[in-house]
């Protein structure tokens, strides 16, 4: 009886780390997809949006009173798209290894925000 449940548990660990293996050579592949389509944007545009977005978000902190304190135009709602955008180009560059996980954590970001602007 032990015999059968170690063996069954066994069985399931190869199988666990089969799917595992399995979906890590997929995200590699989906990596490596969007690597190429990345690649083709220029470091410049995304340092100038990077640039942009951050003074962006300098000019908002300074005038934050004079935008309304709810709604579309709220100055909460205009540094987060800021952030994110600022967050997402500096993520998106060449050198760094991990544009997936930017861009999920982009389309994250951006569900969150479109969900505070529902609430508000």
């Amino acid at each position: 009886m032990k015999f059968k449940i170690s063996l069954l548990i066994s069985n399931a660990r190869e199988k666990v780390a089969e799917v595992w293996r399995k979906f890590h050579l997929f995200a590699n592949g989906l990596e490596e997809v969007i690597d190429g389509g990345l690649d083709s944007i220029s470091l410049r545009w995304l340092s100038l949006i990077s640039v942009v977005t951050l003074g962006a978000e300098i000019i908002i902190l300074f005038n934050w009173d004079k935008f309304p304190e709810k709604g579309v135009f709220a100055a909460t709602n205009w540094f987060s798209i800021f952030l994110i955008a600022f967050f997402c180009s500096v993520g998106l560059r060449k050198r760094f290894n991990s544009r997936l996980w930017t861009i999920i954590g982009t389309l994250a970001s951006l569900m969150l925000w479109a969900s505070s602007l529902w609430m508000s």
